[in-house]
């Protein structure tokens, strides 16, 4: 098993460069990190269960975020549209008062 600093990062929701030392001793995993003195560990069976959870909730949907940005969108679609309106609606009047001057 090949254990990565950014699988460990995201494990211990840090960033890559915080880790100081990663190192595998038999079946122990050992991280020490920048900005803690305690040096940490895990076995590698629970490494292996924590990637295939990270594995299974990376495909994992999340409505909220998805009702955000739908949200978003159509606010951009709908001001788009109504801009466009506004714009065909002044483009008729301006041809109707063009053609109003001009039957005079």
């Amino acid at each position: 098993m090949i254990i990565t600093r950014n699988i460990i990062a995201v494990l211990l929701e840090t960033r890559p460069n915080n880790i100081k030392n990663l190192r595998q001793i038999e079946n122990n995993i050992y991280i020490q990190l920048r900005d803690c003195d305690n040096e940490l560990s895990m076995t590698l069976q629970e490494y292996e269960n924590c990637l295939q959870q990270l594995k299974s909730s990376q495909y994992h949907f999340d409505s909220t975020q998805f009702i955000t940005i739908m949200a978003i969108v159509g606010t951009f679609v709908f001001v788009a549209l109504s801009s466009m309106n506004a714009n065909l609606i002044g483009e008729e009047n301006s041809q109707s008062q063009i053609e109003l001057t001009a039957d005079r």
